[in-house]
């Protein structure tokens, strides 16, 4: 209750759904999205496909700045990337919005995650604090994780292809980053 509270920011939660992207997985994802306990968020999915036309998020389709594409949609003050099949806890989004309202001020956060097989979650992913040298050599950063929206914005740019890439750019552009020592996905 208490992170409900404290949080403020508005999330943009942004679903990567690649060509090989199953409509089951994407309608998991959104389906923890909808029991998050925290609510200021809104839903851009971007990616391969038909587009959905639902009403509870937008379409941004495929498109060769896919990072581009989705800090210019986004309306919150944080991004939140995860991929189609990713599946949050319900509580996630709020430990995500209260690590950006922290006297710290990350620009940057990220979680740790697990798998799940049958309902089950089955192999923890503890992820070790922030390194930038680590990074640079292994995306060990994984789902999920969250930047400020004006970093992404100052990052994406067409030269950045891949999700470590950006990550990469992410992180040699921020002042603070944090690690939220809890499975959120």
């Amino acid at each position: 209750a208490s992170l409900k509270k404290k949080a403020q920011k508005l999330v943009t939660v942004a679903i990567v759904a690649g060509a090989d992207s199953e409509p089951e997985a994407l309608q998991a994802t959104l389906a923890s999205i909808a029991a998050q306990t925290y609510t200021r968020f809104e839903i851009v999915v971007a990616g391969d496909g038909p587009p959905q036309t639902a009403t509870d998020h937008r379409w941004i389709g495929h498109t060769p700045d896919i990072w581009q594409a989705i800090a210019r949609e986004a309306r919150g003050d944080v991004v939140t990337v995860l991929d189609a099949g990713d599946s949050l806890l319900p509580w996630a989004l709020a430990y995500i919005g209260a690590a950006f309202e922290t006297a710290e001020k990350p620009e940057f956060v990220y979680g740790d995650e697990d798998s799940l097989l049958s309902e089950k979650r089955t192999r923890p992913r503890f992820k070790p604090g922030w390194s930038p040298y680590f990074l640079a050599q292994s995306n060990y950063i994984g789902k999920p994780w969250s930047v400020a929206r004006p970093v992404l914005l100052g990052v994406a740019n067409n030269d950045i292809i891949t999700e470590h890439d950006l990550l990469k750019a992410i992180g040699g552009k921020t002042k603070a980053v944090a690690h939220i020592p809890n499975v959120l996905c």
